[in-house]
């Protein structure tokens, strides 16, 4: 075999081991295929794998179900479907088109697909580009804060609708259909829970 064939065939196997993985990440993102246990009405599929990931990241599951176990990724669905207005619904989805466009570019893949250890830090670099902050009072004058940045938004309505929940409502917090006579002086216990109702 002469030097430069061996050359050619030695350069030829470099060129196919540093490009197999990025082949083999073409391949499954353009193979990707969510898998979700409902049908989203408002949603594509993408963005309803993606919610249901973000979901879970805000509320995981731990000793108590999590808000994926509860239903809030549809529950937001719904609250697209039937209560946001047109421009809303738009805004909604465009900016969690963007987030989703965001994390592929940082780490190569949809963020339902990424490692927990990058989920965590995705997100917790939008935490840090919120520019909400909450009014103040104590030795500081109340100026209007920025607006919360999408993940932000998208926080508040994943706690919402898992507070919102019958399981919530009923198990993780104190629940009081009938509320009793008041007492205007009473011992709280450290481990009482707050009062959903009453």
């Amino acid at each position: 075999m002469e030097r430069r064939e061996a050359i050619q065939k030695m350069a030829l196997a470099m060129g196919y081991t540093l490009s197999a993985p990025t082949l083999a990440s073409l391949v499954t993102s353009c193979t990707y295929d969510p898998k979700i246990y409902w049908t989203p009405r408002e949603l594509t599929k993408h963005q309803a794998a993606t919610l249901e990931a973000l979901a879970e990241a805000i509320l995981p599951t731990t000793d108590t179900p999590g808000a994926k176990d509860l239903g809030v990724p549809k529950f937001l669905d719904s609250l697209l479907t039937n209560v946001m207005s047109d421009e809303d619904k738009d805004q909604f989805k465009s900016e969690l088109n963007v987030l989703m466009a965001d994390c592929e570019e940082q780490y190569g893949q949809a963020f339902e697909q990424c490692e927990q250890v990058q989920q965590k830090e995705f997100l917790d670099k939008l935490e840090a580009d919120n520019p909400f902050q909450y009014p103040r009072i104590w030795g500081t004058r109340m100026l209007p804060s920025p607006e919360k940045n999408f993940f932000g938004k998208l926080k508040d309505l994943v706690t919402w609708g898992y507070f919102s929940t019958e399981l919530a409502g009923e198990k993780l917090l104190s629940y009081d259909p009938v509320p009793g006579q008041y007492e205007s002086c009473t011992t709280i216990d450290e481990n009482a829970k707050a009062w959903t109702l009453g």
